[in-house]
């Protein structure tokens, strides 16, 4: 078991790697302000896509696994379901981006691009039910190839009208990014098993906690940029986008992992998914703090160095979000055993406060406090709005363990 999440950590590290080498060149080689232009451009798509998928991803493996609904069928409705979402997604695409420069042209771009991030998913999460090797890792690549080819293309080619081209380019990478996904999926339709006919009121409702899981989030993302931005510029976004990477690179195994390990927790009895791991996630927790220190203590002087001196004001940001990485951790392990065990409402809960208690703080801090370091002060704010999640998943495991005695 360990061998093989082993290898799937490495298969999948792809896809960060990518989203990773794509913000450092772009950093390296273009500066702060253009890094903002993409940090932005990137949390308007993600923006779009937890929209977009309403948790149908994960609604899909537990219809499937629990309920043994028909996989090829669900295929072919992912399909119809993505193309006319962008009828959905174009209008929220236009107001999220309201007082911007953005035009009905370029949110239709954007709409288009997240509309096929959205299929890639869902097709994805079919796929684990059947493969959860090379194949679904290779898909699970799929859209940060394609934004990595497709930004990075621009950035080169004309990097002085990167903003003006970024949302064609997040509509090729949409377009790419399901043109791979049926590439490595597409044989699924004619070898699925046939199912049982879905309960798509059941996917409703199971996907509905799901999607304010993945909206709160892609919003805490979206309004903490849009506000850094309205207040400090684009110099402050790119500075504030590196530290949300080194956030989730930390993030990463367990980001991978989670989509396995969660379609094996389906498969499971409620008490054992509550008590699954224990004593590794105590190990887990306390090796991430060990490294956390590390990190923490080298980045004033790793950062001016790999970066840039632009980026030396951002040190402190991304030592701050460092901190956020065990609090985080937890509440992300203990968010997917309570939603493996059925228990979704508390985990939407859990998201929305985390979002309101973010953004919130991001406000007063950036409005009252001194804007020497907007980065920074935001990312106090995440800090303080990941110990609060933690806090409230540790007492909904509690709870849940209780009652399950």
């Amino acid at each position: 078991m360990l061998r093989r999440f082993g290898s799937a950590i490495v298969l999948q590290s792809l896809s960060p790697a990518l989203l990773f080498a794509l913000s450092f060149g772009i950093a390296r080689l273009w500066g702060p302000a253009e890094q903002g232009v993409f940090v932005a451009g990137k949390a308007w798509l993600d923006l779009l896509v937890a929209v977009g998928c309403f948790g149908f991803p994960q609604s899909l493996i537990i219809a499937i696994n629990r309920h043994g609904a028909d996989r090829s069928r669900l295929y072919g409705d992912a399909a119809i379901y993505a193309a006319v979402s962008v009828l959905v997604l174009w209008p929220v695409s236009y107001f999220a981006r309201a007082g911007t420069d953005v035009g009905a042209v370029s949110a239709l771009l954007v709409a288009v691009g997240a509309a096929g991030v959205v299929l890639s998913n869902l097709w994805r999460g079919i796929l684990l039910t059947v493969d959860d090797g090379m194949r679904f890792h290779l898909i699970t690549s799929a859209p940060a190839v394609a934004i990595f080819v497709l930004v990075a293309s621009v950035a080169i080619a004309d990097a002085s009208r990167f903003a003006e081209f970024m949302p064609a380019a997040l509509a090729g990478a949409g377009m790419l990014a399901a043109l791979l996904a049926f590439a490595l999926s597409g044989p699924l339709r004619l070898r699925s098993a046939v199912g049982r006919a879905a309960d798509y009121v059941a996917l409703v409702r199971d996907g509905g906690d799901f999607f304010l899981q993945a909206v709160t989030t892609a919003m805490q993302s979206f309004l903490c940029i849009a506000l850094i931005g309205r207040i400090a510029g684009p110099d402050e976004v790119g500075r504030f986008g590196m530290a949300q990477i080194s956030l989730q690179a930390l993030l990463m195994p367990v980001q991978m992992l989670s989509p396995m390990v969660f379609n094996r927790w389906t498969r499971a009895a409620r008490r054992s998914v509550l008590d699954a791991g224990r004593n590794e996630q105590r190990w887990l927790l306390a090796g991430t703090l060990l490294v956390v220190g590390v990190l923490v203590a080298a980045m004033p002087t790793v950062v001016p160095v790999v970066l840039g001196q632009g980026y030396a004001a951002g040190a402190a940001a991304i030592q701050i979000l460092l901190f956020a990485v065990v609090p985080a951790l937890y509440a992300r392990i203990a968010m997917m055993r309570l939603a493996a065990a059925g228990e979704l409402r508390i985990n939407s809960i859990s998201c929305a406060v985390r979002m309101f208690v973010t953004v919130a703080a991001a406000w007063f801090g950036l409005h009252l406090f001194d804007m020497a370091a907007p980065a920074a002060l935001a990312a106090g704010a995440w800090l303080i709005g990941e110990t609060v999640a933690a806090v409230m998943a540790g007492w909904a495991i509690g709870r849940s363990r209780r009652d399950a005695a």
